[in-house]
């Protein structure tokens, strides 16, 4: 049986990367053409381009809001299924973006499906749902 501590790091891995701007080593974590659904505009991104493409429109949206920083804070594992080479984990989380005139926050869940290559896990697929920034 996997160790379900190996699947947490690459998430937890991942959005760290994100957070520090670190977009090659968050972009690492990623299988060769995974599915991404955000909620900003065009809120899908799939295909070899589509890490990229999301990490592109997430800071779109930020110089768009005025945000000098946006974090993301994964709390613990709500669930965690491990079958073969896959793996499907939920991970309550809380957006935080600094605007001009304060803080905007966000609570949701950040879904994921893992698969396994021949050495490592990877996300194949990534799907943020949450309240509104407020």
């Amino acid at each position: 049986m996997e160790d379900p501590e190996t699947i947490r790091r690459v998430v937890t891995d991942m959005v760290h990367a994100v957070n520090r701007g670190a977009f090659a080593e968050a972009t690492s974590c990623f299988s060769g053409e995974p599915l991404i659904v955000e909620d900003i505009a065009p809120f899908r991104w799939d295909g070899t381009s589509a890490v990229a493409d999301w990490l592109s429109a997430m800071g779109a949206n930020a110089a768009s809001l005025g945000a000098s920083l946006i974090e993301m804070t994964l709390h613990p594992v709500e669930r965690l299924e491990i079958q073969a080479n896959c793996s499907y984990a939920c991970f309550p989380g809380t957006l935080r973006m600094s605007v001009t005139g304060g803080e905007l926050h966000a609570k949701g869940v950040l879904t994921l499906v893992l698969v396994k290559d021949s050495s490592r896990w990877l996300i194949d697929i990534l799907v943020w749902s949450g309240s509104r920034p407020q």
